[in-house]
């Protein structure tokens, strides 16, 4: 593994780079109360103990990675830094939050909501493609390395929204190494300039640890879908 690399990951992420060696790193890391000192073994001869107990004894939470790629490293940070394990919760109330609001008004318990699918044309490479599975077919992009803009068009009251909350609903069971954030315009409509949207988004929806140039930052290595509903509520502005 490229030792380079591995800082810049760290670095990314907050670290300060105390120990460089052939043969082990030390990121120290400071947030508020916590201290911790992530102790990542490049060279499976090296004897880390004595490491390990002279961060302890100063005070930090000490943890020790052999990490094998780069990919395992940046999965670790980043489900640590965003977590991963409350996501699935968060998606599945905010979505049944939005399921009941569309049926409150028929005053009937035994109404259920249910998201119905409907064929669309795709347009790619000057191709026009029918298609009947919308939600299917973006999560085939999400899947692919690295982030892609997709832009869902249709007149209001077509389902725009319900197509972006069946999309949101649909990551629930990936979450492990992705984290949606959904923002809905229309909650935001004195805003005159979409990065204030995005910021309060992300201040809302991320702990006070984890900064917005991490964030774009994972949106733009696509670990971040940014899911982006109402986008024509912001067309009579200057964006």
């Amino acid at each position: 593994m490229n030792s380079q690399y591995l800082d810049k990951l760290f670095a990314q992420y907050g670290y300060e780079i105390k120990t460089c060696s052939d043969s082990h790193r030390v990121y120290l890391s400071h947030q508020g109360m916590y201290h911790g000192a992530e102790i990542v073994v490049l060279d499976n001869r090296f004897d880390y103990s004595k490491l390990q107990a002279s961060y302890s004894s100063l005070g930090y939470a000490c943890k020790v990675h052999t990490f094998n790629t780069y990919d395992e490293a940046e999965n670790y940070l980043f489900s640590g830094f965003f977590g991963t394990q409350f996501t699935s919760a968060r998606i599945r109330q905010r979505y049944n939050e939005f399921a009941d609001g569309q049926v409150r008004h028929f005053g009937n318990s035994n109404v259920k909501y249910e998201y119905i699918r409907v064929p669309y044309i795709t347009f790619s490479d000057n191709t026009r493609t029918r298609k009947e599975n919308i939600v299917a077919d973006i999560n085939d992009v999400l899947r692919k390395k690295g982030a892609y803009l997709m832009i869902v068009e249709a007149a209001a009251g077509f389902g725009k929204t319900c197509t972006a909350f069946e999309l949101y609903k649909s990551l629930e069971d990936s979450t492990g190494m992705t984290q949606p954030l959904f923002t809905e315009l229309s909650r935001n409509r004195d805003a005159k300039r979409f990065k204030y949207v995005l910021w309060s988004e992300i201040d809302a929806e991320y702990s006070s640890n984890v900064k917005k140039d991490l964030v774009i930052y994972n949106i733009r290595k696509g670990r971040i879908p940014l899911i982006i509903d109402g986008f024509d509520e912001l067309l009579t502005k200057n964006i």
